[in-house]
Formats: structure tokens, C-alpha cells, sequence
């Protein structure tokens, strides 16, 4: 090993160079700041890494080549991010040993001669070590990984190998590996080589010659089923553990479509060598978009009965959709991720409009509005193209801009220019900028190029500045004029950079006996009235028709208004919205042939074609108590019984569960938890026996907790149930099955919330819970026993907390850390 260096030229490129320091205590919380991408000096061409696994110890044996050209005259340092590795040797093209110095995660060498434009030069770096990050072993066997996985973005790529770590420089790359013989590779671009080294080991070069940017590069390897498959002569590969290979073909088997559906969108046919999907144990998100080979959860694939329950075909589409939106163009600096996620999380939804229609496309897209409008509240409040942050990670997960609310303006954009000129412009967008970082201003241009609006004002509006509009509307027929008046009232905040009045066309639907029309409006004040010509009193007004706007939105209507749009509205969403009213007049009203009239309405909906409206159908009676053997009753047991759909079924369940206590609702959950229809269904077939039976389905519900699911998927359904039934001992088992490491995960991460939920003040399980923070390996369980311990918040959890800071690589981890010891995460 090679002592470091230290010069004072290369200290003094540090001072202005080096990032962030590693997170060492909460003296070292990054500031909020604006960050402005640092300039270029030169550019990377090709990385040529050569890695060796080394499982047992959860360490790696590396060199890494660069390949760079000057982009300024005189370039006597290279600054390079790299973090924790221990370097030993670091040299030339020519074998000259370079000296270096480094400062938190970044690396600064002295060349040996300054370059100039137009040269080109190369570097070579041998290190080894066990990486904190971008990096992770898992798959545990006995004590033994056997799995390994990479994760680069935002910048961890710079843990496993000496890079420019940032979206904008994009370079070819080699990966030669080393691993054990019996283990699968995958990895980006194409295998190029493959030689056995000897019995127990095997080397794999694998060749990416489309120039990426560093967090795109990816490596997964262990024991993985594989299954093969194509899409128009490209290579599909689909690989998971051994014990998911049943279930491999079944759950990939739309990949090809998609594929085919976003070459259509985008005009470009998919643009790599091969497509790769692999589930790996442990990853702490859904998928990772690498460059012609993504990352998934194993999370995304199980059994009939988890099939029934949750599709994994919306997390395909999205990060199929980033080998365009994404890779194929990036985001030029993390201000601008919403190009990434916003169109990756569009196009997903887009694709459901293809495949599954417009219904479940607009319950989708209503979905991704609310969850947006819910979390771009308060301190979280920012525009979508925003540089003010701690770390780039932050801006994924806090606000709800970077996907949803994203993918809410992009459909807006869809509604402001007509279909033809939108989908022109996806391809113009495409065409225009394939294999380079992009900003937002170059998305707007094309899109003016291809439909000839200029959008400054939509964009500045939507994008650049932050919020949305909060309507408050109301209608009158003038019988006398016959028109409607219609008075719109924008209610949001102007703080923080909110528009105090929004400008956004709107479409207003009025409806009667003779039918429906749709009429546009220019909302662009504070406060308006329009008018509107109706011969006779509309049965309705619905504001925004299809939802086009991400809004909330205050409309009071009268109870014939709401039924006559329960029944013969054609948009999904405004069917859902009714019954959500109908079925709290039908709770509150004491008006009997009214409350009829209502019910109805609501049980003619328990047989709409719309899976979405089924679910509201049955919420819609969560307030209504009435003998088994009721009407009302008897249909939402036969929804809950019968309806083809398990989130029906499950949502038909837990309002029964809201209930009183009744001998004949419990015959029913036992009926349907023994049914086994989903492992959904019985969580929630399990929570209508906790309601019914109270304390005495204690013992019924820990005998459960014996049955075997994947993932012990059942188990973590059942912590609910077990808290509901306010059982002597419940906040006991709870806790034991948290602690138990022979249970999977999830299952602990879902006893360890519930456990945290039933908690007030201390608890006698806090020193047990910080020792499983500090030792246990999973991303999920760091996470729940966070959340515990920030909820505790006596002395013995916020130690514990303020031990584990220093090692939580996680952004989203040391987010909630900082909350919890100081009372800020921003």
C-alpha cells in the first residue's frame, strides 16, 4: 500500500473542488443550498473497470482505467468523486505514479505535465476495499451473501469506482468482473467475454458503447434464475433467486409491449443491444433504470395469490420508459429530474390508457393528482425545477414534484396543445436531443417547435415556480337569461413563490335530459364569473371534465346533483366523487326515501365496469350499520365475496370491519381468510374477525402468524388485525415478531410500524429496537426502526438514533434522523 501525498497544489484544488464531507455526525448535515453544476474541465471518454467480488469478506478488489480528453488549455488536476476505498497505487498512460490527496468523497490528482485542448490522456487507479455504498452485498445464506447489486444514483457510483459522478458527463464503459463460477451476471450493454479462471471462479467483460452517465453503470451478480425471451430480435433477460423462476415468465410477460408502445411513443425504437430485468434481495427501492439492464425489488414478484393483489406491470413500463427518458436523454443536473421521472411516470400511465383503457387510466392519473396535491403542502412547497437542496436524493422524495406532480403538468401539457401536437412533440423532444443532458428549456422548445404555441408563460407557470390552483367553484341557472353562471374562486396561498392566480384553460360539462356538452374557459384571476348559454337547468356542472388540471377543488352541490352524476356520468372520477358524497348524506341524512334513493344509486355502482368505482361503491357504506341481512349488506358481503377484482374484495372488507360487532360478519372473514383468494383479501378477511370478535381473536390471529407466504407476506398483512383486536399481549407479539430475525423483512418491518403506531411516550422494547437498528442489514427495517425511535424519543432512542447517523448512507434515513434530534429534516 501507497502512502498519500500531500501537496499543496492539490490542497488547494480541494478547497475549492471537494463536495460535501462524509457524514461523519450531525455537526456535518449538508446545508441547504443552491447548487450550481461545477464546471467542466475535461471529459470523460471510457471507463475500463476491472472488479473483483470478494463475498465472503463483502469487500472488492478493483482498478479502474479513465480515458479523458482537456477541455481547457493548461489542465494540471483531475478531480475525480471517490469515496471510502482505499487507494493504492494511482498512474498514467505511461506508468508515471501521479500524486494525489483526498477530502471527503472526492479525489484530486497531479498530472505529470499539463494537457492541453485536443489531447487525450489516461489514468489508471488500483484500490480495494468494502464500500460503504453503490455497492451492496445481499441474499443472505447461512451468514454468506449471494447477491450483489450496484446503485448509483444519485452519486453512489463514486463508492465503487473513480468517477465523474454527475448526469451530465456521459462516457463508453468496460466491466470486467471476477466472481464465483457458479454465479450470473448482468450487466450494462453487452458480454463480450467469458473465461474460467479456475474451479471456483469465472471473469465476464461486458461492453457498454453507448455513452452514459456514471450512475447508469450497473453490475448485478449471484444465483439467479434466468429466463430469456425477445422483443423484435433483441435479447430480453428476466432473473430473479432460484425460488421466483415459477413465476418469472408470468411476471415479466408485458415487456415486449411496452417496449413496442414507447418505441411508438418516442419514435425511437429501443435503442440497446439487450434489455435485462433482475430482482435482487434487499433493494431499498422499486427499480433502478440502469443503462440496458434495471434493478428491481424482488418485491415486485410472488405467487398467484400476491399476483392477485398487485401488478408489477406499472413498475416495468416506468423503468422501461427511463431507457429513453432518462438514458437516452438525461437530466443535464439533478435540478432538472423531473425530465426523468415526470415523463417515466407519464409514460407508465400512459401505457395503462393503451393496454387497459381509458377508465383505469384516468382513475390512475386522478390517483397521482392527489398524491401530489396531498404532499406539495407547506415546507415542502418548491418549484419542479429546483436547485436548493441538502443532496440530490431530496429531491425524489420529498413534495411529491419529481414523479407525480411532474407527470400531472405533462398531462396538462397534453390538455393546453391537443393530442396531435403533444405526442408530435414527445417525438420532436426525442429526436432532438437522443444521447445528451437536457434541461427543461429544451423540452419546452421542441415542444413550441411542434405545436407553434409559445409556452413561457405555461412553463414559468408550471415548472419554474412552485404550488398549484385551489379552486373554489360555484354554479347558478338563470332561468330567466338561461345561462350559467358560473363563479370561479382561486383560493391558494401566494407564499413561498405560488402564483396568487393561475392561468390554465379550463373545460366546464353541463349535462340534461338531451345530453352533454363541454365548453372551454380562460381562468386567469383571482376571482370570475363566466357565463354560460343553458336552455334548461343543467342536471350538472362538473369543473375541469376528465380531471386535466392538477388542482383541489371545493364544488358544493346538492344531493340531486350528486346523483344524477353517480349514475350517468361517463368519467370514472366524477362517479367515485359522487359516491363519496352520497355516502355520507346517506350516513347523516335522516330523510328516509332520500336515503333510498341513495342507496340505490350506490348499489346499482357495486356493479359498475370500473374496478375504481366498485372500491368507492363499497367505501361508500363504511358509515352504514345495518342487520346482515340488509339490502346494503348483503351487497357489500357479496362484494367482498365474490367480486373478481381483490382490491374490491379487500376494500369491501375493511368497511365491514368498521362495522359493529356481528356473530354474522365474523362467519364471513373466517369464510374468506380460509378462502385464500388473496393473501390481501385474508389481511383483511383477518381485520373483520379482529372487529367482530375484539379481544378473543387474540389467539385465532397469533395461530396465523404460524402460516407460511412469501415473504411472509401474510404475516405482515396480519399486524393490523392484531392491533385492532386490542388483545392482551398484542404490542407483545408485535414487538417479538419485529426482533425475530427468522422472519422475512418485511414481515418485521410491517410489525415494527404497527408496534410503532400503538406507541405513546417510551417503550420497554426501545434498547432492543436501537440494537436492531445498529445491526440488522435491511434497508426497510432501518427504516421502520427509525421511524420507532423518532416516535419513542427518550434518551435511549435518540442515542440510538444519533449512533447510527454516522453510517446511514440512506439520504431518506438521514432525513428523518435529522428530524428527529433536532426538529428540522430541511
Amino acid at each position: 500500500m501507497r502512502r498519500q501525498r500531500s501537496l499543496a497544489t492539490v490542497a488547494l484544488v480541494l478547497a475549492g473542488a471537494c463536495a460535501a464531507p462524509e457524514h461523519a455526525s450531525l455537526e456535518h448535515v449538508p446545508p441547504l443550498i443552491v447548487h450550481e453544476p461545477r464546471p467542466r474541465e475535461f471529459d470523460v471518454e471510457h471507463y475500463d473497470l476491472a472488479l473483483e467480488l470478494l463475498p465472503r469478506e463483502r469487500a472488492i478488489r478493483a482498478t479502474c482505467r479513465i480515458r479523458l480528453q482537456p477541455l481547457v488549455d493548461a489542465l494540471q488536476h483531475l478531480t475525480l468523486d471517490f469515496a471510502g476505498a482505499t487507494l493504492e497505487s494511482v498512474r498514467d498512460g505511461n506508468g508515471v505514479e501521479l500524486a494525489f490527496a483526498r477530502v471527503g468523497d472526492q479525489l484530486v490528482l497531479r498530472l505529470a505535465a499539463p494537457l492541453s485542448r485536443g489531447d487525450s490522456a489516461e489514468v489508471l487507479l488500483q484500490y480495494q476495499g468494502t464500500p460503504q455504498a453503490g455497492l451492496w452485498y445481499s441474499g443472505e445464506r447461512d451468514g454468506l451473501p449471494t447477491q450483489v447489486f450496484t446503485q448509483g444514483e444519485c452519486a453512489e457510483s463514486r463508492h465503487w469506482f473513480p468517477c465523474v459522478d454527475r448526469p451530465d458527463e456521459r462516457a463508453t464503459s468496460v466491466l470486467r468482473v471476477t466472481v464465483p463460477a457458479h454465479w450470473t451476471v448482468l450487466a450494462a450493454g453487452e458480454r463480450v467475454d467469458l473465461q474460467h479462471l479456475d474451479a471456483q471462479r469465472k471473469l465476464e467483460v461486458w461492453s457498454m458503447s453507448t455513452p452514459h452517465p456514471a450512475y447508469l453503470t450497473t453490475l448485478v451478480a449471484g444465483e439467479f434464475a434466468l429466463e430469456r425471451a425477445q422483443f423484435d430480435g433483441t435479447p430480453l433477460e428476466y432473473a430473479a433467486a432460484p425460488e421466483h423462476r415459477p413465476r418469472l415468465a408470468s411476471t415479466f410477460q408485458e415487456t415486449p409491449a411496452i417496449l413496442q408502445f414507447l418505441g411508438a411513443l418516442t419514435g425511437v425504437r429501443y435503442p440497446y443491444a439487450k434489455y435485462s430485468q433482475v430482482c435482487v434481495d434487499n433493494f431499498p427501492f422499486g427499480g433502478m433504470e440502469n443503462i440496458s439492464a434495471t434493478t428491481l425489488t424482488d418485491a415486485c414478484i410472488g405467487d398467484e395469490l400476491f399476483a392477485r393483489d398487485t401488478s408489477a406491470v406499472s413498475l416495468i413500463a416506468h423503468e422501461a420508459a427511463h431507457q429513453w427518458f432518462g438514458n437516452l436523454l438525461t437530466c443535464a443536473d439533478w435540478s432538472h429530474i423531473w425530465l426523468n421521472e415526470g415523463f417515466a411516470t407519464y409514460c407508465d400511465l400512459l401505457y395503462r390508457e393503451a393496454s387497459r383503457g381509458v377508465d383505469e387510466f384516468r382513475a390512475a392519473l386522478r390517483d397521482t393528482q392527489d398524491s401530489y396535491t396531498a404532499a406539495d403542502v407547506g415546507a415542502e412547497r418548491r418549484a419542479h425545477v429546483c436547485n436548493l437542496y441538502r443532496e440530490p436524493f431530496d429531491l425524489f422524495t420529498r413534495g411529491g414534484q419529481t414523479y407525480q406532480g411532474s407527470a400531472s403538468r405533462l398531462h396538462l401539457l397534453r390538455f393546453v396543445l391537443g393530442d396531435a401536437a403533444f405526442f408530435r412533440g414527445i417525438k420532436r423532444y426525442v429526436a432532438e436531443h437522443r444521447g445528451r443532458a437536457v434541461v427543461t428549456a429544451d423540452l419546452q422548445r421542441s415542444m413550441e417547435r411542434a405545436s407553434g404555441v409559445d409556452l413561457s408563460r405555461f412553463f414559468e407557470q408550471w415548472f419554474h415556480r412552485p404550488g398549484y390552483p385551489e379552486f373554489e367553484v360555484a354554479w347558478m341557472w338563470d332561468a330567466e337569461r338561461r345561462v350559467v353562471e358560473l363563479r370561479v374562486d382561486q383560493l391558494q396561498a401566494s407564499e413561498r413563490g405560488t402564483p396568487a392566480a393561475f392561468e390554465v384553460p379550463i373545460e366546464v360539462e353541463l349535462a340534461d335530459a338531451g345530453g352533454s356538452r363541454r365548453e372551454r374557459v380562460l381562468v386567469s384571476r383571482r376571482s370570475q364569473t363566466f357565463e354560460l348559454a343553458a336552455p334548461t337547468k343543467p342536471d350538472w356542472v362538473v369543473f375541469d371534465a376528465h380531471g386535466w388540471v392538477p388542482k383541489r377543488l371545493i364544488q358544493a352541490r346538492d344531493t340531486e346533483e350528486w346523483l344524477a352524476l353517480a349514475a350517468r356520468s361517463d368519467d370514472v372520477n366524477v362517479r367515485r366523487d359522487a359516491l363519496r358524497a352520497l355516502g355520507e348524506t346517506l350516513a347523516d341524512s335522516t330523510d328516509e326515501p332520500l336515503r333510498w334513493r341513495i342507496a340505490e344509486v350506490i348499489l346499482a355502482r357495486f356493479g359498475d365496469t370500473s374496478p375504481a368505482v366498485r372500491v368507492a361503491a363499497a367505501q361508500a357504506l363504511r358509515r352504514i350499520h345495518t342487520p346482515a341481512d340488509h339490502p346494503l349488506a348483503t351487497a357489500l358481503i357479496d362484494s367482498a365475496t365474490s367480486d373478481e377484482r381483490a382490491e374490491v374484495r379487500v376494500a369491501a372488507l375493511q368497511c365491514l370491519a368498521l362495522w359493529p360487532a356481528d356473530p354474522a360478519l365474523a362467519r364471513v372473514a373466517h369464510e374468506q381468510f380460509e378462502a385464500r383468494f388473496s393473501w390481501a383479501t385474508m389481511g383483511a378477511a383477518a381485520l373483520l374477525v379482529a372487529s367482530s370478535e375484539g379481544a378473543d381473536a387474540g389467539p385465532w390471529l397469533r395461530e396465523q402468524l404460524e402460516l407460511a407466504s412469501p415473504r411472509d407476506v401474510l404475516v405482515a398483512q396480519l399486524c393490523t388485525a392484531l392491533a385492532r383486536s386490542e388483545a392482551t399481549g398484542a404490542s407483545a407479539a408485535l414487538a417479538a415478531l419485529a426482533l425475530d430475525g427468522r422472519r422475512h423483512p418485511e414481515a418485521r418491518e410491517a410489525a415494527l410500524r404497527t408496534l410503532t403506531r400503538l406507541t405513546r411516550g417510551g417503550s420497554r422494547w426501545t434498547a432492543q429496537v436501537a440494537e436492531l437498528l445498529a445491526s440488522t442489514r435491511s434497508y426497510r427495517l432501518r427504516g421502520a426502526a427509525i421511524e420507532f425511535l423518532s416516535r419513542v424519543g427518550d434518551p435511549v432512542a435518540l442515542q440510538g438514533l444519533r449512533e447510527h447517523y454516522p453510517v446511514a448512507y440512506d439520504p431518506r434515513h438521514r432525513r428523518a434522523i435529522e428530524e428527529a434530534l433536532t426538529g428540522s429534516s430541511r
